[in-house]
């Protein structure tokens, strides 16, 4: 136990001693009162004794009606008196109410409402109960085919994807090599192809570059020999 703790407890315990003392204190002063009040009384009836008064005459109490002989206007309430209240919301018609002054007891029917707008109510939230009862089930029903199908859905797009991948494995092992050498292949024909054209369109440029030299000089010779002719 900490120092504090026992600081606490030392000065409860004084507390407790002082309150208990202030107890004692207390009660002993009420019974000095109380005795010196009796002894007052006591004193006081023996030696001046209060004169005897006239109790006139006796009758004894009998059960009987009441009979009220005071004119005066007036109002009796119950003093156990208990309200019943209407707890029910809105207007509501009395269809029978016991008479005033009639002896009840517990569980006795007091008054009876109109419970035709209460009943009519209720069958409409009993309606209204089954309706989205039945529009629950309905959704839980479809929830469930939605669920069942996604998980099919789920499954063939793993099958999809697996068969998709064995695929494009296959094609980057095997086929795309092949491919591509092909391709490679066809470029490179492609490409000597193009320098053959290229160089025969060069020979024919120079063979016409020929020719047409040819035909000029022809032209001139032909010019010179005719001036020579003449």
């Amino acid at each position: 136990m900490s120092t504090n703790q026992l600081k606490t407890k030392g000065i409860s315990l004084r507390a407790k001693r002082r309150m208990r003392r202030r107890a004692q204190a207390l009660i002993a002063a009420g019974v000095v009162l109380v005795v010196a009040a009796v002894g007052a009384w006591t004193w006081r009836n023996w030696f001046f004794p209060p004169p005897q008064k006239d109790q006139g005459d006796i009758v004894e109490v009998m059960r009987g009606p009441l009979t009220i002989d005071v004119t005066q206007a007036g109002q009796i309430q119950n003093r156990d008196l208990v309200k019943v209240r209407s707890e029910v919301e809105g207007r509501t018609t009395i269809i029978t109410l016991v008479e005033e002054g009639t002896q009840v007891k517990k569980h006795d029917l007091l008054v009876e409402l109109d419970a035709s707008g209460l009943k009519d109510s209720k069958e409409q939230q009993l309606l209204s109960v089954d309706k989205a009862e039945a529009a629950y089930i309905g959704a839980r029903e479809d929830l469930a085919v939605t669920e069942s199908q996604a998980a099919s859905n789920i499954e063939q797009a793993k099958l999809d994807y697996e068969f998709a991948q064995l695929d494009l494995d296959k094609y980057l092992q095997g086929d795309y090599p092949q491919e591509l050498m092909k391709a490679k292949n066809d470029i490179t024909i492609a490409e000597q192809q193009q320098k053959r054209v290229r160089q025969r369109e060069t020979n024919v440029q120079q063979k016409s570059s020929w020719l047409c030299w040819i035909k000029k000089d022809l032209r001139l010779r032909k010019r010179e020999k005719s001036l020579f002719n003449n």
